[in-house]
């Protein structure tokens, strides 16, 4: 609306000049004609409020247009200036208040109208911007974009039947269009008539048989109807006349999927995802379901193959396609090809926070520590303030033995976590781990004890805290009650009760050691050469010599023990691994 306005104020202005006996005559009737002086006192309000309109000084412009009302109350012109000010600061109340006046004033002015029914509209009061509409088309009732307008507040109402009436007229008079056909058909579903909306869309091709898109409209109607027989020929026949329509493919294979014509429906769908037009979107959805059924039968690989397949080809240039790809082929722990297809998908868009995600998730899987932190370096530099990125690097430090590094990055990560959330265990349990490997023990004490604090009954603090501790000879109770718990938390788990049958074999409680380690190597643990060892160790204090030897060699066999098992099994003895 503010556009018109300074055009339209040279007229208004001298408009506003003469009498307002003339402008008002019958709500004004003793109004008197303004003085040569005041009439060009009034000019000069006029322009200065418009003038502070234009350098955005609404409140000054408003303290001019109400000196405009001290010297003409009649001045129609000052009152719709203020209307619009109100209106553009969305005080829809005051600017109608203001919009009346000076329609009271002036009923011959369209952009009074205009102003009014906006206000209306922003105050959601749809009843009354139609009825002041309704006199726009009294002014100039051949104006079809205002009959057009008129048609839309009909349809906000719901009234459907004279927002068609309306339509049919305009038809009448200017002829029909594919637009006023297919906008009755949205009036007449709205309106719960579907046999006409279906009439209505039959002339429609009737009048235009070449053009594809209107079956597609038809065939959408008797989807709504629920005449699936005639959806079917609708789609079919789009189809002869535009071959390679997605969509109309992707809507077959539905109808034949739910007629159970399993062939017919899956080679619907490889064309639907030929089609580069069908959007990318609608082909991630399909794709999602078929990767929900993977996931408990893998008999359909085939033919999500042929449908990626079609997919990279029709969306070469989209980060989503090798994403998506990307997450089919983690799926078949092909993480070499899952990470190729993520590193596309970056170089086409970088900005994406859950593929860097994924692609150091798929580093951790293939055990590429350095990738992990050259990917999660370059993560943190566009998305500094995510605290898994500094959780991925403190792992990936970690992993690599570089224990400074991880502990300066998980230092600075953590303090991007509230205290509340439980993703700051997380680095409480890694920075126990990292001081750890650097003998700072208080460090990494006071790490896992914050970590304990948030959750008693992390079972994996529990186990390395007991370990650690155990490690050191030092408060061997503590680490005996906190290891018991773990293996009682978590029962099955070979690694939790290699830890309680090393703790108490350092508590020098040999014989409940021999039991807790023989489980711990029964249960899984046979392919760990050093829990087999110290399963070893505990048969040599508990005074079963031979056997230990046994399984010392046996350990041997797997590897991964201490530096001194050979020595052990050569002498015969036990000999301390610290």
């Amino acid at each position: 609306m503010k556009r018109f306005l300074y055009i339209l104020m040279i007229p208004l202005i001298f408009a506003a000049c003469k009498s307002s006996k003339s402008t008002a005559e019958s709500e004004s009737a003793n109004s008197e004609e303004l003085s040569y002086t005041e009439q060009s006192r009034l000019i000069k309000m006029l322009f200065d409020g418009e003038r502070e309109e234009l350098k955005n000084n609404p409140v000054k412009a408003i303290s001019y247009y109400r000196e405009c009302l001290s010297i003409d109350p009649n001045s129609d012109v000052a009152y719709f200036k203020l209307a619009t000010i109100y209106f553009s600061q969305g005080n829809y109340q005051t600017a109608s208040t203001y919009a009346s006046k000076a329609i009271l004033i002036d009923s011959t002015n369209k952009w009074y109208y205009l102003l009014l029914t906006k206000c209306y509209l922003g105050l959601s009061d749809i009843d009354k911007a139609t009825e002041t509409f309704a006199h726009i088309l009294e002014i100039e009732p051949d104006n079809i974009d205002y009959q057009l307008e008129m048609i839309e507040l009909y349809a906000q109402q719901r009234n459907f039947a004279k927002a068609i009436e309306m339509l049919d007229d305009i038809e009448e008079k200017h002829g029909k269009s594919p637009e006023f056909n297919i906008r009755k058909q949205d009036f007449y579903m709205a309106n719960g008539q579907t046999d006409k909306a279906i009439e209505t869309c039959l002339e429609l091709i009737e009048m235009h048989p070449e053009e594809a898109n209107y079956y597609g409209l038809l065939a959408i109607l008797y989807e709504a109807a629920g005449d699936r027989e005639k959806e079917l020929e609708s789609y079919i026949k789009l189809l002869e006349i535009d071959p390679e329509n997605g969509l109309a493919h992707l809507k077959l294979a539905y109808i034949y999927q739910e007629q159970g014509k399993q062939e017919l429906s899956e080679n619907e769908m490889l064309e639907a995802f030929k089609s580069p037009d069908l959007d990318i979107e609608v082909k991630i959805n399909v794709l999602t379901q078929y990767y929900q059924k993977l996931l408990n039968n893998e008999s359909s690989w085939t033919y999500v193959d042929a449908l990626l397949i079609n997919f990279k080809l029709s969306h070469p240039n989209d980060s989503r396609t090798y994403s998506v790809y990307s997450d089919f082929l983690s799926l078949k722990k092909e993480y070499a090809k899952a990470r190729e297809n993520l590193l596309k998908s970056i170089a086409l868009q970088k900005d994406r926070f859950q593929i860097w995600n994924q692609l150091i998730i798929i580093d951790s899987e293939l055990q590429d520590w350095k990738s992990m932190v050259e990917h999660g370096e370059q993560a943190l530099e566009l998305f500094p303030s995510n605290p898994a990125l500094y959780y991925y690097l403190g792992i990936g430090y970690f992993q690599l033995e570089e224990y400074r590094e991880s502990i300066e990055i998980l230092e600075t990560g953590k303090m991007m976590i509230f205290k509340s959330e439980a993703g700051l265990v997380d680095f409480y349990v890694l920075l126990g781990d990292a001081y750890n490997a650097i003998d700072n023990y208080k460090k990494s004490d006071e790490n896992y004890d914050l970590a304990l604090q948030a959750n008693p009954n992390n079972a994996y603090v529990l186990n390395n805290f007991a370990y650690y501790l155990s490690l050191r000879k030092d408060k061997l109770e503590q680490a005996e009650e906190m290891a018991k718990k773990a293996v009682e938390l978590e029962p099955d788990q070979y690694n939790y009760q290699d830890t309680y049958g090393w703790v108490l074999f350092r508590a020098e409680k040999y014989e409940e050691a021999v039991k807790w380690l023989k489980l711990a190597v029964d249960n899984g643990g046979e392919i760990n050469g050093e829990i087999i060892e110290h399963y070893g160790d505990a048969l040599y204090k508990s005074g079963n010599v031979e056997e230990a030897i046994k399984i010392w060699k046996r350990a041997k066999e797997v590897g991964d023990t201490s530096d001194t098992l050979d020595k052990k099994i050569s002498s015969g003895s036990y000999i301390d691994n610290d």
